[in-house]
């Protein structure tokens, strides 16, 4: 490879211009052609094997996101058609009125309709 680079590119060479010279004479002494250095059966199954490999993991990715991908292309068959919106977060108690004294703790729950928040603070009003 770096008597090929030194041929493609004889004045930004990075390297040994000394080494590259040595390989490129014992290169063209042995009067051999680059196609020899692999034969054209292993470059083949070389490359199905990396191809194999990328189907694979180009597999694998659309199974974890198949959802996403799903409501992508729906909206993409039908572009005009009309989206609900997202439905606001309601919290409706599901605790009755609660009597406790001071320094008691209380539990309390809630009924969640729309979507989950991700974090949520209770207000004590009088």
């Amino acid at each position: 490879m770096a008597a090929v680079e030194y041929f493609e590119r004889k004045e930004d060479y990075p390297y040994s211009r000394t080494l590259a010279d040595q390989l490129v004479s014992r290169w063209t002494s042995r009067r051999a052609s680059f196609a020899s250095i692999l034969s054209s059966r292993s470059g083949r199954a070389t490359y199905w094997r990396a191809h194999r490999a990328e189907l694979c993991v180009v597999g694998w990715f659309v199974q974890q996101n198949v959802s996403y991908f799903a409501a992508y292309l729906s909206r993409l068959l039908r572009p005009l058609a009309k989206i609900e919106p997202v439905p606001a977060t309601v919290l409706t108690s599901a605790t009755d009125d609660i009597v406790a004294a001071r320094n008691d703790s209380v539990t309390l729950s809630a009924a969640i309709q729309g979507r989950t928040p991700e974090s949520a603070s209770l207000v004590l009003t009088g």
